[in-house]
């Protein structure tokens, strides 16, 4: 066992994280945060292991989680050609970027300021329950171009440099830039975020040590998850992936505030 998987020798520690990629996978594809999930079992399960080699190893598991979800979405939800040969290179850039940055500066200096974002983020969806429950009067123009280019830079950054979240900021920001449904929003947003995953990965894998052959079993059950989790997604609507952001964020806000204040 340790002579395929470096660091594990029960066999029983593989079978929970591929369980553990699986929840990662559904939770990724409904609205992100599969991290929160995924990451911290990696850190169990490879005690021994420096933390980049668990978020190097995520990060190959989600990007073919969302890859996987991505597509799905597309077959059912396409967003124009054109919008995706342009804003996937961009985030991808900017997220292997800011994987570049986290290797060389603590990216916990960040936690505060998504602590705030997030709490927003959350008081917001409560108050403004229709909010992404269907298609408005879709902007168009310059300032929404710019507007959409900023918030793919900002977020693809994010996520190479922190991460957690990074699914939803998308939804949110597509749908407050161009007023599409959460569900439009997620299409796109999915795409993105397979786009920034594979960023962060060229990145981690130059500098972290992938745990290579545990990492495709886990990308095998975090595809396995996404398939279900867009699946359904499709299947329910907005409804659940307000719901499931509502779930997120909660998750987040005590993560992020035990941490910040322990």
């Amino acid at each position: 066992m340790d002579i395929l998987f470096t660091g594990i020798h029960d066999p029983l520690v593989v079978i929970l994280l591929f369980a553990a990629a699986l929840c990662a996978g559904f939770v990724d594809a409904v609205v992100g945060g599969g991290g929160l999930i995924l990451i911290p079992a990696l850190m169990l399960g490879l005690p021994t292991a420096p933390a980049t080699t668990a978020l190097a190893t995520n990060k190959l598991a989600a990007v073919c989680g969302t890859l996987s979800a991505a597509v799905t979405y597309q077959r059912k939800l396409p967003s124009p050609p054109l919008k995706l040969a342009i804003l996937c290179p961009l985030a991808g850039i900017l997220s292997a970027l800011g994987a570049w940055t986290a290797m060389r500066v603590n990216p916990d200096i960040l936690r505060p300021i998504i602590l705030i974002a997030i709490t927003a983020v959350g008081i917001f969806l409560i108050f403004r329950p229709e909010f992404g429950q269907e298609r408005a009067h879709e902007r168009h123009g310059t300032l929404v171009i710019l507007a959409t280019v900023a918030m793919i830079a900002a977020i693809g950054f994010y996520d190479g440099f922190f991460g957690p979240g990074t699914g939803m900021f998308l939804i949110i920001g597509f749908t407050l830039i161009s007023r599409s449904s959460f569900l439009e929003s997620a299409s796109l947003a999915k795409a993105l975020n397979a786009a920034t995953n594979c960023g962060a990965l060229i990145v981690f894998a130059s500098g972290a040590q992938i745990q290579w052959a545990l990492g495709l079993v886990l990308a095998a059950g975090n595809v396995c998850g996404a398939l279900v989790g867009s699946r359904l997604v499709l299947t329910k609507g907005t409804s659940l992936i307000r719901v499931a952001m509502l779930a997120i964020i909660a998750v987040l806000v005590v993560k992020l505030g035990m941490q910040q204040f322990s």
